[in-house]
């Protein structure tokens, strides 16, 4: 992410708590240097990603264990999906199984990170993504994409 634009994430979490939990830390941690938006489920997300009057996001941050279409379905749609494959997903959820992990990861999963349960914990994790994925890589702005 470049540091001229504003990127927007992605969340696709059904869990009212935990997005909660991650608005009130990207609102004190991230001082408006991204957008976000939610979905709740991989239907959900797909949809809006596949909407071609709404912006791409920069990156997804995916959750597993949603309604209706899982992560790991919709992960594997956007890996499929020529317009979609570009965007950098991180699984963020609260399995720890190996199956899960290898699941993403064969997927198209960029990284698998395990939710902790406390608000220290989760900003530290939601401040390194921060930090990684707009301070250290570049990846391509999405409006540069044509779909």
């Amino acid at each position: 992410m470049s540091e001229t634009i504003q990127p927007l994430v992605m969340f696709a979490e059904d869990d009212d708590e935990d997005f909660l939990l991650i608005s009130e830390i990207l609102e004190d941690e991230c001082k408006s240097k991204v957008r976000y938006e939610r979905v709740k489920d991989g239907e959900e997300l797909l949809d809006r990603l596949r909407d071609p009057s709404k912006p791409l996001p920069h990156l997804v941050m995916l959750d597993l264990k949603m309604p209706r279409k899982d992560g790991g379905e919709a992960l594997e749609e956007i890996r499929q999906d020529p317009a979609l494959r570009h965007i950098p997903v991180i699984v963020l959820t609260t399995s720890s199984l190996e199956a899960d992990i290898f699941r993403a990861y064969h997927g198209g999963a960029n990284s698998y990170l395990v939710k902790p349960v406390t608000f220290p914990d989760m900003a530290s994790i939601l401040r390194s993504v921060h930090h990684y994925w707009s301070g250290v890589t570049r990846i391509p702005d999405p409006a540069a994409i044509v779909r």
